[in-house]
């Protein structure tokens, strides 16, 4: 993938979470339509076929988080929880008050 690709991809991906978890559901949802008309088309029943899609895919929802887990965009994404976090544990302690009062 090209630099510019993957730096603008992560950038939508920090700026709107949900359409990426979108992007990644239909992402999912079309790799095993492509597996069951696979299996389809040796023979299986199209229940069998989905089935057997399932399987070979493994958790739908671990194979989602393992695909937002890829990317510079999450360890952006983490530092900024963890510097949240941090500036939260600051503010609430009694020997930091702000604003100065």
């Amino acid at each position: 993938m090209s630099l510019w690709r993957d730096l603008t991809r992560g950038l939508r991906a920090l700026i709107n979470r949900t359409r990426t978890d979108d992007d990644i559901a239909d992402e999912v949802e079309h790799y095993l339509e492509q597996a069951a008309s696979t299996f389809e088309q040796s023979g299986l029943s199209p229940e069998e076929a989905r089935r057997a899609a399932r399987l070979e895919l493994g958790n739908v929802t671990a194979v989602r988080e393992q695909m937002r887990e890829y990317g510079w965009e999450n360890v952006i994404d983490t530092a900024a929880a963890d510097v949240r976090y941090g500036v939260r544990r600051l503010c609430s302690s009694p020997g930091l008050r702000w604003p100065p009062r």
